[in-house]
């Protein structure tokens, strides 16, 4: 990236401690070392404008923070809507869909071939950048995980 450029876009924080701050770019994925603000928590969603902060373009500075809001994964003990339930059916093992709802986000319904559907939800709600990617994405504020022999629901709710 030359210097001088300025990015402009929704990113998540991904790394945050007292030494380094790291963000990705929702729709690019490419990781900013970003010099300021510290005061941002890790995973939270930032639309931004960044420029670079030094003379090499190695780091950036945020220009202006326009909006931020954190996402929320819950991982859930519910069985999955009788909507993704219904859906599933039609799924063969490991294949997926996405359930849009009226107002904003959706449900990505999966078909689990390992009865363990216990196991595979806590597996995905350990990896939240996925998670709270598409959740940037989709411009939502929870991220629910819901699961049943034979499905894992992920609900992505406003």
């Amino acid at each position: 990236m030359a210097a001088g450029t300025r990015v402009t876009g929704r990113f998540v924080v991904t790394v945050a401690d007292e030494a380094t701050l790291l963000m990705r770019g929702v729709d690019s994925a490419q990781v900013l070392t970003v010099t300021d603000p510290t005061d941002l928590e890790r995973w939270t969603v930032v639309d931004a404008t960044l420029v670079h902060a030094d003379a090499l373009g190695l780091t950036m500075r945020a220009a202006s923070i326009d909006h931020q809001f954190m996402v929320e994964v819950v991982d859930q003990e519910e069985r999955p809507t009788s909507r993704s339930r219904s859906v599933v059916t039609s799924l063969d093992a490991g294949a997926s869909t996405f359930l849009p709802r009226q107002d904003a986000g959706g449900t990505d319904v999966i078909a689990l071939a390992d009865a363990d559907h216990i196991a595979a939800r806590r597996t995905m709600a350990a990896d939240l950048e996925p998670l709270v990617m598409r959740a940037a994405r989709l411009d939502v504020r929870r991220v629910e995980l819901r699961s049943a022999p034979g499905i894992l629901s992920v609900r992505y709710l406003p």
